[in-house]
């Protein structure tokens, strides 16, 4: 396995920490939280600027990268939904990881096709705008610990969850409608 592949992997092996650290109480564990949430995006970009730089584009990356980032962020939003002070909406989360798992499904009909079907521009920003949804839900957390649940809830998290769910489930959808229809040879005779 190169460089690129280990980076990819270490991601899906930093998850039980990350979640495991969301789930205790207390500020030191949302910041370890808050660490693994930096070290899985730092990661993402890492292995993609080493693979492009030094052309080490495999198969295997193709497949194995985007399924990484959907175990980080699928465990993420389970977390947020199952949080009852985060106000997140178990429809909005299940839209999301509902897209997420049809575009595995898609990708893996591509694969035993012989096609190897690699990341859209829209699904790109759809991971961008979701991690920066766990970013803000991670330091709402951290915030909640210094200055108690009532008042960030009352306040940030009413307000700012009800907004950015529906703008992010929306975006969520399209990209995926869109990465199909692009793709929709991958159908043909099925």
């Amino acid at each position: 396995m190169n460089l690129v592949n280990k980076i990819t992997v270490s991601r899906i092996f930093i998850v039980p920490l990350f979640m495991f650290s969301l789930e205790m109480n207390g500020i030191f564990w949302h910041i370890i939280s808050m660490i693994c949430f930096f070290y899985a995006t730092f990661s993402d970009f890492l292995d993609g600027y080493i693979a492009r730089k030094n052309d080490i584009i495999t198969d295997f990356g193709k497949l194995i990268d985007p399924l990484a980032d959907k175990i980080f962020i699928s465990s993420a939003f389970i977390y947020f939904a199952s949080n009852k002070n985060l106000l997140v909406p178990a429809w909005g989360v299940s839209l999301i990881l509902s897209r997420e798992f049809l575009i595995t499904g898609f990708r893996t009909l591509a694969a035993t096709k012989g096609i190897v079907l690699g990341a859209q521009k829209s699904g790109k920003y759809k991971t961008s705008f979701q991690l920066i949804f766990i970013f803000l839900m991670i330091l709402i957390l951290i915030l909640m610990d210094f200055f108690g649940n009532q008042i960030v809830k009352n306040i940030l998290v009413f307000y700012f969850v009800k907004i950015y769910i529906y703008f992010l489930s929306i975006f969520t959808l399209l990209s995926g409608i869109l990465y199909i229809y692009k793709y929709k040879r991958v159908l043909i005779n099925e």
